[in-house]
């Protein structure tokens, strides 16, 4: 069933970006097996320029760091942003 996910997720999208909370040994396997580690691009420093640049333009950043690091890598690679909370973006 992951494999399905997965397969349906990258036919449609370039790149995925993804921040993660996982806690247990479960949740880490799942998004593992979802999103491999070894694929990953790293948050260099294009994207914490581009993310010190998002954060100055919007209303009340404080408190929002992850989600406009996340937004600067979608950015910085052109990627789709896929959330479960829209409202954050």
């Amino acid at each position: 069933m992951v494999e399905l996910w997965r397969k349906d997720i990258f036919q449609h999208a370039r790149l995925v970006c993804v921040a993660s909370w996982a806690t247990d040994a479960e949740q880490i396997d799942a998004q593992e097996a979802l999103f491999p580690s070894s694929e990953a691009i790293p948050f260099g420093s294009g994207e914490a320029l581009l993310a010190s640049d998002v954060y100055a333009k919007i209303k009340r950043p404080r408190g929002r760091e992850i989600d406009i690091a996340i937004a600067a890598c979608a950015i910085a690679h052109d990627a789709q942003l896929w959330t479960v909370n829209p409202a954050d973006f």
